[in-house]
């Protein structure tokens, strides 16, 4: 987080880090706070706490500030992180965040202060003459900000502080141990200001977070018009219709040209007399129709497609705070799984449009929908997102102890998962089951006009029935599969299932395919010759594509001719090298 100069708290404006540590406490304590690391402007300070809030241990720049003649205390009210306080006890209580809060205007108060103030004073006396008092030595101990080293130098170089100081600091140099301890103790007297600011700013951000509910409200045929101003969609959509009745006409083309781009309908508003209306048309229709007289899906994901375009594509009204997160559950609830599919280009287009704005807002999307998981590794594979701008956090609750792991996956910059527990939404494939690659030659080939394009066609099309009955799973190059789409009237129905299966799991197949040790390749050409070799630490056998005319074969992925037997020995070894890399 930044902390603007306004904070009175650092000489520039650094990026503060800050992390809080939660220890499981006995009951009926529960969690507490077990210790804080905050980094800014090249310094480090860390405390330590007991269960009961007291500090233990405070070191800046791994120097021990720890106050030996009082005792601190973690103390409220705050909004996430308890402050620092001096006393005999502590007592932590938080409070809802209820209103708009700035760190512009930060009201600090902290007895603690003052034990390190009068630390940083006993620092400072080595700079001073001796007849200067404890009051003025703490004057000038709060005068400093906190900064990088070489800042803070030249802060403590300019102040006025008489003859002595002048002359004691004439010939003084950055590295000069009574300055670090100087610098430390400046910055540990900060620290109890920092612990506020932080919870302010942490408040204020809390307090944009924007949230759209799973269960939206049922459409109405018409809604009571309020003479009132809507800058915003409430959680459960309520009061849509009042919100595209506010837009500007300028707003309203805007809305519709976002519906229209990433879902293929528009809507809009009709007023009649104290009534109102919300209308949609969908695509290749000649006229709007009342949202109850269409599909459910479209009262539920109206909603979703106006806060979205109002929290990130909207240009910023006069007064109106600009969201922090964007949170959305279940994005996908009610909708068909075509339209699932069009989720992700729409949320990765409304963030893109929000940088463009340079609006600074994060999607927090809570979703069970693989179509949005694999979607989004397709526009990584496009470039139209990095792979760096989605994070996937994973909940998995054991079934025996109930308990529930968090972690981490993501995309590769190809756009496949990385990370990702295969088979999380659903098997890719049965328990027995080969990790096909089909090489780009092969589609070449088939969708070409040589001999054998026929035949590679016909090869092809076993492999993919195949896999549309879950006896292996086929990995394709995206270009290549997008290729075979357009010619996807000339396979079978099974065939054009299983290529629209393979899209809708490609990047789950894809990590599968680069975290497995052992696949098959098949392709057209001299190097498909049945031969192992390796590849990026992985163990491939290249084998031609004309050996699965039969279907039979194709379906039990038998090389090269061979027996039954063998093709489950290799469908064995496919499944114990997925099993090794979980």
């Amino acid at each position: 987080m930044k902390l603007p100069r306004s904070a009175r708290l650092t000489i520039a404006e650094p990026t503060l880090e800050a992390s809080m540590t939660l220890a499981e406490g006995e009951p009926p304590r529960g969690a507490y706070v077990d210790s804080y690391e905050l980094r800014l402007a090249g310094n480090t300070i860390w405390l330590s706490f007991t269960p009961d809030g007291q500090l233990t241990e405070f070191k800046v720049n791994k120097s021990n500030v720890t106050p030996r003649r009082h005792k601190l205390f973690l103390d409220g009210p705050c909004y996430l992180t308890p402050w620092l306080q001096a006393g005999d006890q502590g007592r932590v209580t938080y409070q809802p965040v209820i209103q708009p809060l700035r760190i512009d205007t930060p009201q600090y108060a902290s007895r603690a202060r003052e034990v390190l103030v009068s630390q940083l004073a006993s620092a400072l006396r080595y700079f001073f003459h001796g007849n200067t008092s404890d009051e003025k030595l703490k004057g000038f101990g709060r005068s400093l900000r906190i900064g990088t080293r070489e800042e803070m130098f030249s802060q403590f170089k300019s102040i006025d502080g008489g003859a002595h100081f002048k002359e004691r600091v004439a010939s003084l140099k950055p590295v000069n141990q009574n300055f670090h301890a100087v610098a430390d103790h400046a910055i540990a007297a900060m620290t109890p200001y920092l612990l506020q600011a932080i919870d302010q700013r942490v408040a204020d951000f809390m307090s944009r977070v924007t949230y759209l509910a799973p269960l939206r409200a049922t459409a109405e045929r018409s809604y009571r018009v309020q003479d009132l101003s809507v800058s915003e969609v409430d959680p459960r959509g309520d009061n849509l219709a009042m919100f595209l009745r506010s837009l500007s006409e300028e707003e309203s083309n805007s809305f519709a040209a976002f519906t229209r781009e990433y879902l293929g309908f528009e809507s809009k508003i009709r007023i009649e007399g104290i009534h109102a209306g919300i209308l949609v048309k969908e695509p290749g229709s000649g006229r709007h129709m009342n949202l109850v007289d269409i599909g459910f899906g479209f009262s539920q994901v109206l909603p979703l497609t106006a806060i979205l375009w109002s929290t990130c594509c909207r240009r910023a009204r006069a007064g109106n705070r600009p969201t922090s997160i964007l949170t959305i559950e279940q994005p996908e609830l009610h909708l068909h799984p075509a339209h699932q599919a069009k989720l992700a280009p729409m949320l990765a287009g409304a963030l893109l449009e929000s940088r463009k704005i340079k609006r600074d807002i994060r999607l927090m999307i809570e979703t069970h929908s693989e179509a949005i998981i694999n979607g989004l590794g397709m526009l990584i594979h496009d470039n139209m997102i990095a792979a760096p701008d989605v994070q996937i956090v994973l909940f998995e609750q054991d079934d025996e102890t109930r308990y529930t792991t968090v972690r981490l996956a993501g995309y590769d910059d190809d756009g496949a998962l990385r990370d990702w527990p295969f088979g999380f939404f659903a098997p890719v494939a049965d328990e027995q089951f080969m990790l096909i690659r089909i090489d780009r030659s092969s589609v070449d080939d088939a969708l070409g006009s040589t001999e054998s394009s026929t035949r590679t066609l016909g090869c092809i099309e076993n492999l993919l029935a195949a896999h549309h009955s879950r006896k292996h799973v086929l990995s394709f190059n995206i270009d290549a599969l997008r290729k075979l789409s357009t010619a996807a009237s000339r396979l079978s129905e099974r065939a054009r299932a299983a290529i629209g299966k393979i899209k809708g799991d490609w990047a789950e197949i894809e990590g599968l395919r680069k975290a497995i040790l052992w696949h098959l390749e098949i392709g057209i050409g001299t190097a498909y010759n049945g031969k192992a070799s390796t590849c990026e630490g992985r163990h491939v056998i290249r084998v031609h594509m004309h050996h699965f005319e039969d279907f039979e074969r194709a379906g039990c992925s038998v090389l090269l001719g061979e027996n039954h037997t063998d093709a489950r020995l290799y469908a064995a070894m496919g499944r114990a090298f997925v099993a090794f890399r979980r």
